[in-house]
Protein backbone atom coordinates (compact mmCIF):
# COMPACT_ATOMS: atom_id res chain seq x y z
CA UNK A 1 0.00 0.00 0.00
CA UNK A 2 2.57 2.75 0.74
CA UNK A 3 4.55 2.09 -2.77
CA UNK A 4 1.37 2.66 -4.03
CA UNK A 5 0.51 5.66 -2.19
CA UNK A 6 4.57 7.00 -2.79
CA UNK A 7 3.56 6.42 -6.84
CA UNK A 8 0.23 7.90 -6.80
CA UNK A 9 2.03 11.29 -4.88
CA UNK A 10 5.12 11.32 -6.98
CA UNK A 11 2.50 11.84 -10.40
CA UNK A 12 0.25 13.97 -9.00
CA UNK A 13 -2.43 12.29 -8.44
CA UNK A 14 -4.51 13.17 -5.43
CA UNK A 15 -4.15 10.74 -2.15
CA UNK A 16 -6.92 9.29 -1.15
CA UNK A 17 -9.20 10.93 2.11
CA UNK A 18 -7.27 10.58 4.96
CA UNK A 19 -10.62 9.61 6.46
CA UNK A 20 -10.25 6.26 4.90
CA UNK A 21 -7.53 5.50 7.01
CA UNK A 22 -9.02 5.49 10.16
CA UNK A 23 -9.95 3.39 12.66
CA UNK A 24 -13.30 3.25 14.60
CA UNK A 25 -12.47 4.68 17.87
CA UNK A 26 -14.35 6.32 20.60
CA UNK A 27 -12.47 9.05 23.26
CA UNK A 28 -12.47 8.81 26.79
CA UNK A 29 -12.10 12.14 28.70
CA UNK A 30 -8.54 11.94 31.37
CA UNK A 31 -6.45 13.05 33.21
CA UNK A 32 -2.78 12.46 32.48
CA UNK A 33 -0.27 12.96 35.02
CA UNK A 34 3.68 12.64 33.87
CA UNK A 35 6.37 11.67 35.42
CA UNK A 36 7.49 15.83 36.06
CA UNK A 37 4.15 16.18 37.49
CA UNK A 38 2.66 18.07 34.61
CA UNK A 39 -0.68 17.27 34.16
CA UNK A 40 -2.45 17.04 30.21
CA UNK A 41 -6.14 17.15 30.22
CA UNK A 42 -6.57 14.37 27.16
CA UNK A 43 -8.96 12.26 25.00
CA UNK A 44 -8.05 8.38 24.66
CA UNK A 45 -8.89 6.91 21.71
CA UNK A 46 -10.18 3.37 21.99
CA UNK A 47 -11.53 0.81 19.60
CA UNK A 48 -15.00 0.12 19.03
CA UNK A 49 -14.42 -3.87 19.71
CA UNK A 50 -12.21 -5.14 22.64
CA UNK A 51 -9.57 -7.81 22.12
CA UNK A 52 -10.75 -9.47 25.14
CA UNK A 53 -14.39 -9.80 24.88
CA UNK A 54 -17.44 -8.23 23.97
CA UNK A 55 -18.02 -4.61 23.34
CA UNK A 56 -15.29 -1.79 23.64
CA UNK A 57 -11.65 -2.02 24.36
CA UNK A 58 -11.07 -0.55 28.00
CA UNK A 59 -8.46 1.69 29.13
CA UNK A 60 -6.63 -0.67 30.84
CA UNK A 61 -6.19 -2.82 27.47
CA UNK A 62 -4.92 0.38 25.57
CA UNK A 63 -2.22 1.80 28.61
CA UNK A 64 -0.83 -2.37 28.50
CA UNK A 65 -0.85 -3.11 24.61
CA UNK A 66 2.50 -4.90 24.75
CA UNK A 67 3.05 -3.09 21.08
CA UNK A 68 2.07 0.06 22.25
CA UNK A 69 5.10 2.55 23.32
CA UNK A 70 3.58 5.96 21.82
CA UNK A 71 -0.32 6.47 22.41
CA UNK A 72 -1.93 8.76 20.63
CA UNK A 73 -4.25 11.19 22.89
CA UNK A 74 -6.02 14.42 21.86
CA UNK A 75 -4.54 17.36 23.99
CA UNK A 76 -5.83 20.68 23.52
CA UNK A 77 -6.97 20.33 20.80
CA UNK A 78 -4.81 18.45 18.60
CA UNK A 79 -3.45 14.94 18.72
CA UNK A 80 -0.06 14.25 20.42
CA UNK A 81 1.76 11.01 20.88
CA UNK A 82 2.37 10.54 24.50
CA UNK A 83 5.37 8.22 25.33
CA UNK A 84 3.49 5.55 27.84
CA UNK A 85 6.95 5.08 30.14
CA UNK A 86 6.29 8.74 30.75
CA UNK A 87 2.89 8.42 32.25
CA UNK A 88 2.87 8.48 35.79
CA UNK A 89 -0.67 7.58 36.08
CA UNK A 90 -4.13 8.21 34.25
CA UNK A 91 -7.41 9.56 36.04
CA UNK A 92 -11.04 8.91 34.99
CA UNK A 93 -13.23 10.78 37.18
CA UNK A 94 -16.75 8.97 35.34
CA UNK A 95 -16.50 5.38 36.45
CA UNK A 96 -14.83 2.49 34.10
CA UNK A 97 -16.30 -0.43 32.77
CA UNK A 98 -13.66 -2.52 33.54
CA UNK A 99 -14.11 -1.96 37.36
CA UNK A 100 -17.73 -3.63 37.40
CA UNK A 101 -16.56 -6.06 34.83
CA UNK A 102 -13.25 -7.39 37.19
CA UNK A 103 -16.07 -7.52 40.69
CA UNK A 104 -18.02 -9.64 38.66
CA UNK A 105 -15.06 -12.30 38.04
CA UNK A 106 -14.45 -12.00 41.65
CA UNK A 107 -11.44 -9.45 41.74
CA UNK A 108 -9.92 -8.19 45.06
CA UNK A 109 -9.43 -5.28 46.64
CA UNK A 110 -6.09 -4.72 48.18
CA UNK A 111 -6.07 -1.10 50.09
CA UNK A 112 -2.37 0.86 49.83
CA UNK A 113 -0.89 4.41 49.40
CA UNK A 114 1.13 4.93 46.69
CA UNK A 115 4.26 7.07 46.58
CA UNK A 116 5.01 8.11 42.93
CA UNK A 117 8.19 9.07 41.14
CA UNK A 118 6.46 12.48 40.80
CA UNK A 119 6.26 13.42 44.38
CA UNK A 120 2.29 12.32 44.50
CA UNK A 121 0.86 10.25 47.24
CA UNK A 122 -1.95 8.17 45.90
CA UNK A 123 -4.02 6.79 48.69
CA UNK A 124 -6.95 4.19 47.57
CA UNK A 125 -7.00 0.58 46.10
CA UNK A 126 -5.34 -1.76 43.70
CA UNK A 127 -8.64 -3.72 42.03
CA UNK A 128 -6.85 -7.32 40.59
CA UNK A 129 -7.28 -10.85 39.90
CA UNK A 130 -4.54 -13.16 40.51
CA UNK A 131 -4.80 -16.85 41.29
CA UNK A 132 -5.86 -17.55 44.77
CA UNK A 133 -2.37 -18.42 46.43
CA UNK A 134 -0.89 -15.35 44.50
CA UNK A 135 -3.23 -12.61 45.79
CA UNK A 136 -0.81 -11.15 48.27
CA UNK A 137 -0.14 -7.14 47.00
CA UNK A 138 3.62 -7.96 46.58
CA UNK A 139 2.19 -10.78 43.85
CA UNK A 140 0.29 -7.49 42.05
CA UNK A 141 3.74 -5.75 41.90
CA UNK A 142 6.07 -8.47 41.23
CA UNK A 143 4.42 -11.25 38.97
CA UNK A 144 1.69 -9.82 36.89
CA UNK A 145 2.90 -8.54 33.44
CA UNK A 146 0.78 -5.54 33.39
CA UNK A 147 2.46 -2.31 32.65
CA UNK A 148 -0.30 0.03 34.47
CA UNK A 149 -2.21 -0.87 37.69
CA UNK A 150 -6.15 -0.36 37.63
CA UNK A 151 -6.78 1.81 41.52
CA UNK A 152 -9.53 3.37 42.52
CA UNK A 153 -9.71 6.39 45.24
CA UNK A 154 -13.21 7.96 46.01
CA UNK A 155 -12.39 10.44 43.31
CA UNK A 156 -11.56 8.41 40.36
CA UNK A 157 -10.66 5.73 39.34
CA UNK A 158 -6.95 5.32 37.59
CA UNK A 159 -4.29 3.16 36.31
CA UNK A 160 -1.31 3.60 37.50
CA UNK A 161 2.42 2.99 35.90
CA UNK A 162 4.08 -0.16 37.88
CA UNK A 163 7.37 1.86 37.33
CA UNK A 164 6.50 4.68 38.28
CA UNK A 165 5.68 3.63 42.22
CA UNK A 166 8.93 4.28 44.28
CA UNK A 167 7.04 2.74 47.62
CA UNK A 168 3.75 1.07 48.53
CA UNK A 169 2.16 0.99 52.21
CA UNK A 170 -0.32 -1.50 52.43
Amino acid sequence: MLPELLKQEQSGRPLPNGDSYKIGVAGLAAKIILESGEALSASFYLRLSSMSGPGRETLGERLNDPATRFLPCKVDGQIELVNLDMISHVLVHSPLPEVSFREQLGAVRRRAKVYMHAGLVLDGDFLHILPDPRSRLSDLLNITDERFLLFLTRAAHMYVNRTQIVRVVP
